[in-house]
């Protein structure tokens, strides 16, 4: 109690310029922490379960290694193992999920990894219909990143062509004639191009009777059909 209220005293009286500064004590018992953090307790200090309260611009970092830390949120949110989890924290500490039916994978700045399958034939299963809002028009650094490390492929709402003699020269358009029509997106499991069309450089070509097909005009990602195991969109929001 003296430390929940030694942190409450500091927060209250000192600017936030301090309290930045100032790391705060944390355990299974008392989680409560400053805004803006969370309380982690690493691996090694489950026996005692004391931890610290992080920042969660840095717990939600996509390149924080949280295996096997517990996160204790102020509802007493206890034995949180993050050891199995694909994400590494709970998905709505900073950003809320971008996909329509939760979840997904965040990458780092607002846009989330959304798994599924869709078709052009009609309006209610077309690719935007897994987003909240929208497929991502372009890709930010920070979610290239991220979503370069995921296993699968996600598209974002970017077409293009692909030369059918040398399969070695790429257009970023939405309109192309006398080229393998693509559409670009990031992930392991997708090809990669030699250029890079609004952030993206991963693509894959659709293949008619494939598991990735689309319609001549390219201009919008609702214009394919993917039947892909481990594929689906980048949502932004």
């Amino acid at each position: 109690m003296k430390k929940l209220l030694a942190a409450l005293i500091l927060t209250g009286c000192f600017d936030a310029s301090v309290i930045d500064t100032v790391r705060f004590r944390c355990s299974n018992t008392y989680p409560d922490c400053p805004s803006n953090r969370v309380c982690f307790i690493q691996p090694q200090d489950k026996v005692s379960g004391e931890g610290w309260c992080e920042k969660l611009i840095d717990i939600t970092n996509p390149t924080t290694d949280l295996t096997g830390g517990t996160i204790v949120n102020d509802l007493s949110m206890v034995g949180n193992d993050m050891s199995s989890a694909d994400m590494s924290f709970p998905p709505d500490l900073r950003f809320p999920s971008t996909c329509k039916a939760g979840g997904g994978v965040s990458l780092g700045d607002g846009s989330f990894a959304c798994d599924g399958n869709w078709s052009y034939i009609t309006p209610n299963t077309v690719a935007s219909s897994l987003c909240t809002v929208k497929v991502c028009p372009s890709l930010s650094s920070l979610a290239k990143t991220a979503c370069d490390n995921i296993n699968g492929f996600y598209f974002g709402d970017v077409g293009g062509g692909l030369d059918y003699e040398t399969s070695s020269v790429f257009e970023c358009a939405t309109n192309v004639n006398n080229q393998a029509l693509i559409f670009y997106g990031c992930g392991k499991g997708g090809l990669v191009s030699n250029i890079n069309c609004k952030g993206f450089n991963g693509y894959l070509k659709c293949v008619s009777g494939g598991n990735f097909t689309c319609v001549s005009d390219i201009s919008t990602i609702n214009n394919s059909k993917s039947t892909r195991p481990q594929t689906g969109v980048i949502c932004c929001p």
